[in-house]
């Protein structure tokens, strides 16, 4: 009985200590790139599944990105520390324009800090609401490799750890 009251007392500990982020080896953009290819995959809904706050074909990896810490939370963004430079276009032209996946957020406040800080900072920024994950946030386009390059800086110094190019 004891030992079973002391793993007990163990796993309580372990379940209140602040993880940094998501366990090693995990890859928070594969996940994302993951969610992403499932849904522009996915058919159109019918029937019961139109009801359904998430689909079911995202489920699964809807679980896997919050379970591995790959949400971005109000404690692990800095949006007030992170370099005041504006993000400035050069260098080599991109195949096309690019955007920046900075990650997702889970509150309106968080949105409309992440906001007004890319904006702060001369970048074109947009949030889409997924019921999945919260709010995500993309900045740019970005046309050149200088651009992509400081869009990623600026994302990551910011707290946004998982921030990747990605195109829509």
């Amino acid at each position: 009985m004891r030992s079973f009251v002391a793993l007990a007392v163990v796993a309580g500990l372990s379940a209140c200590s602040d993880a940094p982020g998501p366990p090693a080896g995990t890859d928070c953009v594969a996940l994302f790139q993951r969610f992403d290819l499932i849904e522009a995959t996915m058919s159109t809904p019918h029937g019961r599944r139109d009801r359904m706050t998430i689909p079911p074909d995202l489920q699964w990896i809807t679980n896997v990105i919050r379970q591995n810490g790959c949400i971005s939370f109000t404690r692990e963004l800095d949006l007030e520390a992170a370099p005041g430079a504006r993000v400035v276009e050069s260098g080599a032209a991109l195949p096309g324009p690019t955007r920046v996946h900075a990650g997702a957020v889970t509150s309106m406040a968080d949105d409309a800090a992440a906001q007004a800080f890319f904006r702060a900072h001369g970048v074109p920024v947009t949030s889409i609401g997924s019921s999945a994950l919260g709010r995500r946030i993309y900045i740019g386009p970005f046309t050149t490799r200088g651009g992509l390059d400081a869009g990623l800086a600026l994302a990551r110094a910011a707290g946004f750890t998982y921030a990747y190019p990605a195109r829509f």
